[in-house]
């Protein structure tokens, strides 16, 4: 993409180590399941943690509907769920906690969370991704009421330059936009952060890649994993529009807006977003925002900021943000001329690319 822009800070990059957990295939439509283990991976509060699952695959699981507990005479576990306001969520359909049987979900029990991920449901294209091969690793985050379709096709590039890729759906993502109704920011991290850790397991270095809100959800990464760098598209941190300010009331009393999504120049682009914004998931949007400007100054991994001249979603307030509070010294920005807010599905993709294939080459001396 010719000459690189001169940096406008200078830090030496980190590398990250193995993660904890990896995410594995198993039975029918079950895409990745996930086991944690001990206190230590429990809010203070020993809050329910979602866990998204399918009615009963392969006989591991009860339906969701079942009241009470469920014994698993495998482990000699047990598997309460909780039901109310729970249902019909395609691949979202229950909250399950796996505890000792007779003691209560406190700390001293140490308790088991068990995560399942189901294609049951989905949008065309939402599916999650993960392939390739390599000693890089690279995440993908998408952004916000869309889904892995508007990556894709960058996945498929870092793939075929010889890169491990993972792009996770994101909880209330790709099904429909009430799902979104039902879950935190801090649901979208924790699968941001199962992603990497999976990631960083099985390669020597770890890079993120992100569009929209999915770069608030990297730039928090970066501020507590090790990322080698970040590669940010019309990343949103805030905004200047003074209607957010009244959303937390808003929501109560209305729950969606009209669609944001596909904001695409190129006749045709779609990134198969929900038609309808739903306004308690922006409220969650914007509690996300504050996380992420109060840990800019943690993030000190290599930045590079691809940001559309015209950009019908994100002002320009997030990249002044990004770049005025962040910790990195290193931080360039690449102007898109002829791409709107989903570059990555627009007329300038193949730039992007290419410039994130030179950024990590530039790092990892490839």
């Amino acid at each position: 993409m010719g000459t690189w822009p001169t940096p406008l800070r200078n830090q030496p990059s980190t590398r990250p180590q193995p993660g904890m957990w990896k995410s594995s295939a198993f039975a029918g439509n079950v895409i990745g399941r996930l086991i944690i283990a001990g206190s230590r991976n429990v809010s203070p509060a020993d809050r329910w943690l979602p866990a998204r699952m399918t009615p009963p695959v392969s006989g591991m699981f009860s339906s969701p509907s079942t009241q009470g507990r469920n014994a698993n005479t495998h482990t000699g576990l047990t598997r309460r769920y909780l039901n109310s306001s729970y249902s019909n969520l395609g691949p979202f359909t229950g909250l399950a906690r796996t505890v000792a049987p007779g003691e209560p979900p406190n700390g001293s029990t140490a308790p088991t969370i068990e995560l399942v991920t189901t294609t049951a449901g989905l949008r065309e294209g939402a599916e999650p991704f993960s392939g390739g091969s390599g000693t890089i690793g690279i995440l993908l985050i998408h952004g916000f009421t869309g889904s892995p379709r508007s990556l894709r096709p960058w996945a498929d590039d870092l793939v075929a330059r010889g890169y491990r890729v993972e792009l996770p759906l994101l909880p209330g993502h790709g099904t429909r936009w009430e799902d979104m109704d039902r879950v935190e920011w801090t649901d979208w991290y924790a699968e941001v952060e199962r992603a990497y850790d999976a990631l960083a397991a099985e390669t020597d270095q770890v890079f993120v890649g992100a569009l929209s809100m999915g770069g608030s959800l990297a730039l928090e990464l970066g501020a507590h994993r090790p990322v080698t760098g970040l590669i940010l598209v019309n990343p949103s941190v805030r905004t200047n529009d003074k209607r957010f300010l009244v959303l937390p009331l808003l929501s109560r009393v209305m729950r969606s807006i009209p669609a944001i999504g596909n904001d695409i120049a190129q006749p045709g682009g779609d990134e198969g977003a929900y038609d309808r914004t739903p306004l308690k998931g922006v409220v969650q949007l914007t509690k996300l925002w504050r996380a992420v400007q109060g840990d800019l100054g943690k993030v000190t991994a290599p930045v590079l900021m691809f940001r559309s001249q015209t950009d019908h979603v994100v002002d320009p307030s997030s990249a002044a943000t990004i770049i005025r509070d962040i910790g990195s010294h290193d931080v360039r920005e690449v102007m898109l001329e002829r791409s709107y807010h989903v570059a990555t599905l627009d007329y300038d993709a193949q730039e992007i690319f290419a410039g994130c294939a030179g950024f990590i080459a530039s790092l990892v001396g490839g």
